[in-house]
């Protein structure tokens, strides 16, 4: 497994674009200002994965199809974000966050302030 840490300025971003096709991505609520991201992903997929901004949107893309990786995205509870999320396989979670959330995914909420749409 390889792992991934990557840290930006919340003040950077105004919407999230997850694409994923396999593992396990959790998104939690936290205190600061900084967006983070930290994960596991198969040595042999790294190069599959897209990291970074583009504009006002940070890209979080993974195209492998095979193996296990497991990520956890931080954003700061203080402000209210837009994800843009779509999965094959791969499962979600969002813990307290305040974000308005669109896409093609199964989401599991944990927290009272999250919401979204998701059709």
């Amino acid at each position: 497994m390889a792992r991934v840490e990557q840290t930006w300025s919340a003040s950077d971003f105004d919407a999230i674009g997850i694409r994923a096709h396999q593992g396990k991505f959790v998104i939690q609520g936290i205190d600061g200002d900084k967006v983070k991201l930290e994960g596991n992903i198969a040595a042999r997929y790294t190069r599959n994965l897209i990291l970074g901004p583009v504009g006002r949107w940070l890209q979080i893309y993974s195209s492998w199809q095979y193996g296990e990786s497991q990520f956890t995205l931080q954003l700061p509870k203080s402000k209210i974000w837009t994800i843009d999320i779509f999965s094959g396989k791969a499962q979600f979670k969002a813990e307290n966050i305040q974000a308005h959330l669109h896409g093609s995914a199964r989401v599991k909420f944990r927290s009272r302030i999250a919401a979204g749409y998701l059709p």
